[in-house]
């Protein structure tokens, strides 16, 4: 006995993340799906449509990817300080995914760099004779 399928709307998207953020750019990452239900036993390779919003909080209507094999998008030229929403549906042969991917937030930032470390100046056992507790005397860089 053989099994068929008909085509049905993806019924599934791919889970998206970034790597290599800076203050102005990052990559935007996804795997394509594997499993046939996924996208519907589709008779075409479905499509990926990755969408963005202009960065500034309004809808999520720009369109940056369109493509059957494409598994990422690198993205420059944001303003530093900068939140941009991505998410992404799929299209097969029937139509569109009825439902999108959770939307990725990604902050437009760079991690600093990490502080000067502390400079040794001196230190003593203490002389309880006197009255001198044991201390130890460190100095150091104000952040920038």
């Amino acid at each position: 006995m053989a099994k068929f399928y008909s085509s049905d709307l993806p019924r599934k998207t791919p889970e998206l993340t970034f790597t290599d953020r800076t203050s102005t750019g990052a990559t935007i990452n996804w795997s394509l799906l594997t499993n046939p239900e996924d996208f519907g036993f589709s008779t075409i390779s479905p499509y990926y449509l990755l969408w963005v919003d202009d960065c500034q909080g309004s809808s999520i209507t720009n369109l940056l990817v369109n493509s059957t094999t494409q598994t990422s998008y690198s993205i420059s030229n944001i303003p530093p300080g900068s939140i941009c929403n991505f998410r992404m549906n799929v299209l097969n042969i029937i139509g569109y995914s009825k439902i999108y991917s959770p939307t990725l937030q990604v902050l437009f930032a760079s991690l600093p760099d990490a502080p000067p470390k502390p400079i040794y100046k001196r230190r003593s056992g203490g002389d309880p004779s006197i009255n001198l507790e044991a201390f130890i005397q460190i100095s150091w860089q104000p952040p920038f």
